[in-house]
């Protein structure tokens, strides 16, 4: 596979790059390191807010953290030691006619808000003490709790999420990407307030979270409020140690293979994974065109000649997912159960094909386009 993806970049170097930053866009590094990064749009009557916590699942180093960074983004919507109670975040921002919303995945904690442009300053006062200001009280805790972990065993049956769930685990294997995001019951019930304050300290810094703002602001007076309601939040001089890495490991350099058994559908659901490239790695880059190339239209090269043309999936897509610290390539398909071999095999007969028949100008045209309007 690093010999085609290499051919590949050769190929697109002419022809598709990345784009670069946009001119309109303005950065701004507070004192305590927090950056802030706007984009403004003067005929956009609303204000797109989104804070960066610059870690996630992958930052639980120890197993009796995994799930702490999605919990942590839980309890961020319940009452705050400024003073707001349970509930009141979402009234506030829906009675403004916004919508807030908010994710936690392997590298970043996500908090998103969308409310009129001229609520600059209840934007990111809302987001400064449901952030950095929960107060934890031991009710509120102890009930999401309860709430992650009924979600827990939602998911645990859910034929996709048990996928995924076991490919993560096989392709980065000791690493902290190869459990759920979401954590284990066990580990969710036994934390406590000592761990969430810890992994708090450690990573919900200023110099760990980034800000950015698109919409029709005043590029002035957002740098004045963000100034105000972020630039004294104190700094950590405390340099912490990072999570011990736990890189997959290279003892068995054969194809594994997991199975589960799921009474929620009818079909077999496989998903194919090779480890792939870390973010930084330029190499990520045609690791994405591939999965481009592969899939994503009806005429992409699965889609035609394994689902058109042989009929032996009623639905094919891939993936290339390049993280912080690894990458995973995937290949996902849905099947009937007399025909998974033949599946199988038409799909690896196809990545040996690709060396010695690279994509063609017109792959390489709908890839740019499919960039374009992706990207």
């Amino acid at each position: 596979m690093q010999y085609f993806l290499s051919i590949l970049v050769c190929f697109l170097l002419i022809s598709l790059t990345r784009p670069a930053k946009a001119a309109f866009e303005q950065e701004l590094i507070l004192d305590n390191g927090l950056k802030v990064i706007m984009a403004p749009q003067p005929a956009n009557p609303l204000l797109t807010v989104r804070l960066v916590v610059k870690t996630g699942s992958g930052g639980e180093g120890d197993r009796a953290d995994f799930g702490l960074a999605h919990l942590i983004e839980h309890m961020a919507f319940k009452s705050t030691a400024g003073g707001r109670a349970e509930g009141q975040i979402a009234w506030e921002v829906e009675s403004a006619g916004g919508t807030i919303s908010a994710y936690t995945w392997l590298d970043e904690t996500v908090y998103h808000l969308t409310l009129p442009a001229e609520d600059v300053e209840k934007a990111f006062d809302i987001l400064r003490d449901m952030v950095f200001f929960p107060a934890y009280e031991p009710n509120e805790f102890a009930r999401e709790k309860e709430v992650v972990i009924e979600e827990i065993k939602k998911y645990a049956d859910m034929p996709g999420d048990l996928l995924a769930n076991n490919l993560y685990e096989m392709i980065f294997d000791r690493h902290a990407y190869a459990h759920p995001v979401i954590g284990f019951e066990e580990t969710i019930r036994e934390v406590g307030l000592d761990r969430i304050r810890a992994f708090l300290d450690r990573h919900y810094r200023s110099d760990n979270i980034f800000i950015v703002v698109s919409g029709g602001f005043n590029p002035v007076e957002l740098k004045r409020s963000a100034a105000e309601y972020f630039g004294t939040l104190t700094k950590q001089d405390r340099v912490w140690p990072s999570p011990p890495k736990y890189p997959p490991s290279n003892a068995n350099q054969g194809p594994e293979l997991k199975s589960a058994v799921s009474g929620k559908t009818d079909l077999v659901l496989i998903e194919i994974g090779f480890r792939a490239y870390a973010g930084q790695n330029p190499d990520s880059v045609p690791s994405e065109l591939l999965a481009s190339v592969l899939s994503q239209t009806e005429v992409s090269r699965l889609d035609e000649k394994v689902k058109s043309e042989l009929a032996l999936v009623t639905s094919i897509s891939c993936y290339s997912s390049s993280f912080r610290e690894a990458g995973l390539f995937s290949i996902y398909l849905e099947t009937e159960i007399d025909q998974v071999t033949e599946a199988v095999s038409a799909i690896f007969d196809e990545l040996e094909r690709l060396p010695h028949d690279p994509p063609d100008l017109d792959e390489l045209q709908r890839v740019r386009a499919l960039s374009t309007v992706y990207y």
